[in-house]
Formats: C-alpha cells, sequence, structure tokens
C-alpha cells in the first residue's frame, strides 16, 4: 500500500483506467433501454449503438445518473479497501444543451508534441480522498470501425451478371 494518500490516489486512478476507458470507448454496452438525459441525447432511438462509443454527450449523461440500471461511480477493490471514483462537474455549463454544469470540456491541442487536434479534458476524484483530483484527456479513439464480414454491392447492377459485389471474408477490413 503506498504510504502517502497522494501516491494512494493516483494509483487508484491508474487503476481506474481501463473502466474509465470502457465507459469512453465502450458506450454503447451501458445504454440498455431509453437514456434520461433528454437534452444530451436527442437521437437514441435512431441512431445505431456506435453511436454511443467515444461520445462526450453519453459521458456527461452517464456521470448525471441519466443511464437506466448505472451507478454513477467506479468500484474498485486495492489494497484490501473499496474505493469509489467519480467523474467531477467542474466545468462551465452548454446553454446549447443544458444549465447542467459539464463532466467534461472540449480543449484543442497546440504544440503538444501529440499528434491530436482535440480532446476531452475530465476530472476524478475518489469519494475515500477528499481533496484530491486528477484532469484526464479522453480522445476520439472510436472513428475506426471493423466492417462485418459479408458480400457487399456497390453502383448500379448492370442488366446482366452479378453486378458489383465484393467480399471481404478471411479479411479484417476498419
Amino acid at each position: 500500500m503506498p504510504d502517502t494518500d497522494d501516491k494512494l490516489f493516483l494509483e487508484i486512478v491508474r487503476a481506474a483506467g481501463p473502466q474509465i476507458q470502457k465507459i469512453w470507448t465502450e458506450g454503447s454496452s451501458l445504454v440498455k433501454g431509453p437514456t434520461h438525459c433528454k437534452e444530451e441525447i436527442i437521437f437514441d432511438k435512431r441512431v445505431g449503438g456506435a453511436y454511443f462509443n467515444c461520445q462526450p454527450h453519453l459521458w456527461q449523461c452517464y456521470w448525471q445518473g441519466g443511464i437506466s440500471g448505472q451507478v454513477p461511480s467506479l468500484k474498485l477493490e486495492l489494497f484490501g479497501q473499496t474505493y469509489h471514483l467519480k467523474a467531477n462537474a467542474n466545468f462551465p455549463a452548454l446553454p446549447a444543451y443544458s444549465n447542467f454544469p459539464r463532466f467534461y470540456e472540449l480543449i484543442k491541442l497546440t504544440g503538444t508534441g501529440l499528434n491530436l487536434h482535440y480532446a476531452y479534458q475530465v476530472e476524478v476524484s475518489v469519494s475515500e480522498l477528499p481533496g484530491f483530483s486528477q484532469k484526464i484527456l479522453l480522445t476520439d479513439s472510436c472513428r475506426d470501425t471493423f466492417l462485418p464480414e459479408r458480400i457487399y454491392g456497390y453502383g448500379k447492377r448492370p442488366s446482366s451478371g452479378e453486378g458489383f459485389i465484393w467480399d471481404n471474408f478471411g479479411r479484417r477490413i476498419f
């Protein structure tokens, strides 16, 4: 066990990394029914599940408690104790969506050495260790998706023959 609270806090945040990443990149797995964030997610009945992956509005909805069956905290068992990590609503409201404080903020990155143009900044804390918080950058790593294996057609079908078709069986295409 780390010998100081600040080291313990950083260990908890590090251990929560995979869960934070899962909420961010696999948000569609959290949505089992309608969301309760009408001002945040207005398209949930008309879009595919991939819409919720790397989606700041889903991040906002999750931490507001608007995803059915989801408690807005991450429970971690570490060093024989249970800790609860939560996101902080420390960012200004966006009146175009709602007047609620935000759990994220869009930031534009310049001159960072990273090949990123923007990211979403979030801040997390641990309920059992008040006074500590950590800012984290979430990037859009969900732009690419696997193309399901099947036969695809494209263009107009000529009057004779099979037309223009191709398949991706046995190939992993993004």
